[in-house]
């Protein structure tokens, strides 16, 4: 780790300062330990509350700060942890996971030194960092289960949904799991192409397609859907652009919704999100903006997938803009 990390920056030792982490997460156990050592060599670590992710929900005491050390699942983790306390305090982030597509967004660096300045800076505001408001995404299934999540980046349902599904339980197999390692990424995509040709056979079999019912502000929609996006961030995936207008403090979500049975080639589609340069496709993708409330209902159950973890498999989702709810420290860039 580069010396300059504390040049010209002090940090705040306050008590209790929640620094939340993911023991499960190999990248992020690194990381952390790096960031325990250079917390031990200013004198500060052991006057801060480490916890981990799996002890998260346990947690009753409210910090001054909050301090992710992982990616955007750990970040959902303390958004929703704030959601239900009905808290609010200042997150600060130093990225850990695979895609840290929301530290991307928001403009953070990746270094890590450079990103400890920012989640650890005394100062908030001019000569520190940058306090930002972002929004969130607060949804729930309409099944039973009446408690809110929350997407603080991207969601999905259908075709990404159901590929990250597969791909988890795949993953959970003893075989499977020594091979997720070195070459999980490409599991991932095989079994992406893999979706598509399933599709593509669906369609040319005649088999029932997912209808999709959504109903917004103004107006209902009835489509026949290949995959549905919500974003209250523009990127899926660190590589995907499916909502390439989404704004994180513009107090609205974004919805993309890809039509199933147009004929159209779902590969090259899938190339032409990967670079945002979708939205023109008028007669195979739908897209709004709104401030919500939004209700989902689908002909056939589906898991959503959101801000990169699977928690909910309904047929009926509500979602609601928390426009500000979220206070997260920057360096000022960022979309």
């Amino acid at each position: 780790m580069r010396d300059d990390v504390h040049e010209n920056r002090k940090y705040a030792a306050v008590n209790p300062w929640m620094l939340l982490f993911n023991p499960s997460s190999r990248n992020g156990t690194i990381i952390t330990r790096r960031v325990r050592e250079q917390l031990r060599s200013l004198g500060v670590a052991a006057q801060l509350d480490w916890v981990p992710l799996q002890a998260l929900s346990a947690v009753e005491a409210i910090p001054a700060r909050i301090i992710v050390i992982g990616g955007d699942g750990t970040i959902n983790a303390a958004a929703e942890w704030l959601l239900r306390r009905e808290h609010s305090c200042p997150v600060g982030i130093v990225p850990a996971g695979t895609g840290n597509n929301l530290a991307r967004g928001l403009g953070l660096p990746l270094e890590i030194g450079a990103a400890m300045r920012v989640a650890f800076a005394e100062t908030v505001g001019p000569g520190g960092s940058i306090l930002r408001g972002i929004d969130g995404i607060a949804y729930q299934g309409g099944s039973g289960d009446c408690s809110s999540r929350v997407i603080v980046q991207t969601a999905a349902l259908g075709y990404p949904a159901h590929v990250a599904s597969t791909y988890d339980k795949l993953r959970r197999r003893p075989l499977f799991r020594g091979l997720c390692r070195p070459v999980g990424p490409h599991v991932y995509r095989l079994l992406a192409l893999l979706g598509l040709w399933a599709q593509k056979r669906r369609e040319q079999g005649g088999e029932s397609l997912l209808e999709l019912e959504c109903r917004l502000p103004g107006e209902t929609l009835k489509e026949t859907v290949f995959a549905t996006f919500i974003g209250n961030e523009r990127s899926l995936g660190g590589n995907f652009y499916p909502c390439p207008e989404a704004l994180l403090d513009d107090g609205k979500m974004d919805l993309c919704f890809v039509r199933a049975g147009t004929g159209k080639s779902y590969l090259k589609l899938l190339q032409q999100i990967l670079k945002g340069t979708h939205l023109s496709l008028e007669d195979t993708i739908v897209y709004r903006q709104t401030q919500g409330p939004v209700d989902l209902r689908l002909s056939a159950p589906s898991e959503l997938l959101a801000d990169g973890d699977l928690w909910l498999k309904d047929s009926q989702f509500h979602l609601e803009v928390l426009p500000g709810r979220f206070e997260v420290l920057t360096n000022g860039t960022g979309r």
